[in-house]
Formats: structure tokens, C-alpha cells, sequence
């Protein structure tokens, strides 16, 4: 399973972003346990707990979500929460990343945010046949619109039957698309004998 598909719904990714927060050995390299495994391993099983989810699943979607978080903030050049003028919905509860995802200055202590990756960039086995409670929803970026785009009424019909299409049989929904050639080619043909007899 290729984890950028990795989908909880809002109330579990919400739980999830507050139970990785009272963890700092998780994403906080100042944190005095942060490099500590056992910890990490103690932490991971009690989110786990707390969720009643895979633990490969929600370090999975853990990294997602602070990878998509980084690049929030390298996108619209943010430098506290309040700044951000985007749309994403859990910026604002991702909030304490945010100084790991600042630019270093001189003044720093010599802590460093690199450490964030080696242990968040982590690629779990992901047990198909797991009985999860998870939904088909991604982190939603702003919604780019395409300006000026001609409304084509064809293609809009020709979408709104995908969802009838999908509730066929293989070989059911062969035989349609045949009679929709054919019933095409039938209204082709037809056209242009009248414009022949013009």
C-alpha cells in the first residue's frame, strides 16, 4: 500500500495529532527521551491504545501529516499560526510543529530539527485485511480552481454515470458501453445522411 493513501476520518486524525502532542520523544528533538527507542515504542502502543488502531497505520499517517504540515508552512511562508491564510483543516492543531519547521538562526542552541526525520520516516507494512475504521478522506490543501473554464454539459452528464457504470458487473458494464457505441454510431450515421440529402 503506497502511504500518501493512508485515510482516517476527522474525529481519529483529530485524537491522533492530541495523543502524538503528549509525546515529545515522538516529534520534539528537544525532548530528553526523543532519541530514547524504548520510549518511542511506549509511546506508539499507548496512541495505539488510545485509538484503537494499527500502529503501523497511524505512524503512517502521522508522517503524512507532518510532511503535508512542512510544506505548508514552506508554501505560504509562515511563521506562526496565526499567519496561515490557507485551508487546510488541522494547521491550527499541528501548531506545535511549527518552530521545527522554521528556518534556524544564529541564536539557536544547536538543537536541530533533522532529527524529526529519523524516526517519523517510517514505512510500516500495512495489514490489508485489518478490520479499521477508516475513511477515504485525505488532507484537503487549498481547492485550486481552474479560472475561466468553459462548463462542457457532455463530459458533466458522461460523470454523473461513473457511479452507475461502478455498480456493474465487468460484463455487464461491456455490453452497455457496446449499446452506447452503438446507439452513437446509429445517430452518426444518421446525421450524416441528412446532410447528404441537403
Amino acid at each position: 500500500m503506497v502511504f500518501s493513501k493512508i485515510q482516517m476520518s476527522d474525529t481519529a486524525t483529530m485524537k491522533l495529532i492530541k495523543e502524538v502532542h503528549k509525546h515529545g520523544c515522538i516529534w520534539n528533538p528537544e525532548d530528553e527521551n526523543y532519541s530514547d527507542r524504548q520510549q518511542l515504542l511506549v509511546a506508539w502502543d499507548e496512541i495505539a491504545k488510545a485509538l484503537d488502531l494499527p500502529e503501523d497505520i497511524l505512524r503512517g499517517k502521522w508522517k503524512i501529516l507532518r510532511d503535508f504540515f512542512k510544506r505548508e508552512v514552506k508554501r505560504k511562508n509562515v511563521t506562526s499560526v496565526e499567519d496561515y491564510k490557507g485551508r487546510w483543516r488541522y494547521f491550527n492543531s499541528l501548531g506545535y510543529l511549527l518552530h521545527l519547521s522554521l528556518p534556524r538562526t544564529e541564536e539557536d542552541d544547536g538543537h536541530t530539527s533533522d532529527k524529526v526525520e529519523t524516526e517519523i520516516d517510517y514505512e510500516p507494512k500495512y495489514a490489508p485485511n485489518a478490520n479499521l475504521e477508516v475513511y477515504l478522506e485525505d488532507p484537503i490543501p487549498e481547492k485550486k480552481f481552474k479560472p475561466n473554464e468553459p462548463e462542457d454539459y457532455d463530459l458533466m452528464f458522461l460523470k454523473s454515470l461513473m457511479p452507475f457504470f461502478k455498480q456493474l458487473e465487468p460484463t455487464r458494464n461491456l455490453v452497455v458501453r457496446s449499446r452506447i457505441q452503438d446507439l452513437l454510431l446509429n445517430e452518426l450515421a444518421a446525421q450524416n445522411m441528412n446532410k447528404n440529402k441537403m
